[in-house]
């Protein structure tokens, strides 16, 4: 019984806590209106978490562009953080064809600031338009 017990505290100790983070994107960008919809905005949360070394990731969005109505968008997560050591490696984030940059950097802000096992080296985040070229260097702690 002992055993059984310690194997137990052994295994529950050795997995990884559940982080949550939460985003908040109204759309208003000076003189730009952008407009999402939740499809996009969780493909990208996904893919930034799954790119961070996140796992077991649960997104949910509310709002955005939904039966001819506009609204801002919430984005509800949960993740957990590999449990292998990737100090020292880095990562390259950037834009795609098919990127929104205003948004996108926005929420890789907020994203990335949350992050200990993350150190942002270099970044170019800032958009004139929607269309704007980004990209982050990212080194692992």
């Amino acid at each position: 019984m002992r055993l059984v017990l310690l194997v137990l505290a052994i295994s529950f100790t050795a997995s990884a806590a559940v982080k949550k983070f939460n985003f908040f994107y109204s759309g208003f960008e000076g003189r730009n209106r952008v407009y999402l919809s939740c499809d996009y905005a969780q493909y990208q949360l996904e893919s930034f978490l799954e790119q961070i070394g996140g796992e077991k990731i649960d997104v949910r969005c509310n709002g955005g562009i939904q039966n001819g109505w506009v609204s801002p968008v919430s984005l509800y997560s949960t993740y957990t953080i590999k449990d292998i050591d990737m100090s020292g490696e880095e990562l390259v984030i950037k834009s795609d064809f098919n990127s929104n940059c205003f948004f996108d950097t926005k929420l890789l802000n907020q994203l990335l600031d949350k992050q200990d096992h993350l150190e942002v080296t270099n970044s170019r985040s800032g958009c004139f338009r929607n269309d704007s070229r980004y990209f982050y260097n990212i080194n692992f702690l």
